[in-house]
């Protein structure tokens, strides 16, 4: 069932539910919207499990999840995340003890995979009736409509051909959220020409989102990120450590009493940061710069060549707990 079809048929939810297809932002609504419909959001801190497939005891920990009872709610929800990052032997073994799962909670597999995949194949290619399958997977059309939509909730109006372009552009949908919430700024119509010379490559996108991670204290998901874009190409950690000490600073300039104001193409990130800028505060700002800093001085002057371990070393010592 595509992802859209979910959102509009909204089917019975059974207690395994796979997630499929490589676009990760459908994947994330998809498991808000299933978490809304069976669990009230007073409810959720003791009824929702968040495991990572990869992880050493993960599996022992999905199944005592999925037979625990709900706490005052009608069932718990388990959220398995990054079950395509495991290898043959571990799929195989997942998917038999994911068929033992007793009915009662709701399971939410996340196999971010892209259906016509050889190598891995799908977990969907073996499921039976009883499984409800999401595809998260992007056409033109699809992403057509998506930008319509984000259009009307941001109430941006756009020029002729600017829907089209970004629908056949083949970008991620977090990608084109942040491109719109940007020129949002603009306080005018954009045109295909403001498309074109201002939307952020995939690359460039992320990098920003490492450093929104790290901000908002995701340690984990932001580990998760840098190595994705370390593995692409270790000369990403120049970019990645220059964008972590400019979160830094605007988050400096926001908590300060007599911060200046932060104008121009850091308005868009200072939108961003300004919901954890307080709880930073001045002085753990500052040492998040000064980290930063060290890091890419370590880099570029040549004491330090591992690009993984300097932003390892960041992500460890980021000043902010929450």
């Amino acid at each position: 069932m595509k992802y859209y079809d979910f959102v509009k048929r909204s089917p019975s939810l059974p207690t395994l539910i796979i997630i499929e297809g490589t676009e990760r932002f459908f994947a994330e609504a998809a498991v808000s919207i299933i978490t809304d419909r069976v669990i009230g959001e007073a409810d959720r801190t003791l009824n929702v499990d968040r495991i990572n497939a990869t992880d050493k005891n993960a599996f022992s920990q999905i199944e005592a999840a999925a037979a625990a009872f709900a706490f005052l709610a009608p069932a718990r929800v388990v959220l398995v995340k990054n079950v395509h990052e495991l290898k043959t032997d571990a799929r195989r073994a997942f998917w038999k003890m994911a068929q033992s799962i007793r009915p009662g909670n709701v399971v939410i597999v996340q196999d971010l995979v892209a259906t016509n995949s050889k190598r891995p194949e799908p977990l969907s290619k073996n499921a039976d009736k009883h499984t409800l399958v999401i595809d998260t997977t992007v056409t033109s059309a699809i992403r057509s409509q998506f930008v319509n939509e984000t259009l009307t909730r941001l109430s941006i109006k756009v020029g002729p051909s600017v829907v089209e372009t970004l629908g056949n552009s083949e970008r991620d949908l977090f990608s084109i959220v942040e491109d719109l919430q940007k020129m949002s700024l603009y306080g005018r119509t954009i045109t295909v020409e403001d498309i074109l010379a201002e939307c952020l490559d995939t690359t460039e996108t992320k990098v920003f989102e490492f450093a929104s991670l790290l901000i908002a204290g995701r340690k984990s998901d932001a580990l998760l990120l840098a190595d994705e874009l370390l593995n692409d190409d270790k000369g990403t950690a120049i970019p990645m450590l220059h964008s972590l000490a400019t979160s830094y600073l605007v988050a400096w300039e926001l908590c300060r009493a007599n911060g200046r104001d932060i104008s121009g193409k850091l308005a868009w990130q200072a939108s961003k940061i300004k919901p954890y800028a307080l709880e930073i505060g001045e002085r753990r700002a500052k040492i998040g710069i000064e980290r930063a800093i060290k890091g890419f001085e370590a880099i570029v002057t040549g004491k330090f060549d591992d690009a993984k371990t300097v932003i390892a070393l960041c992500i460890e010592a980021h000043p902010v707990t929450h």
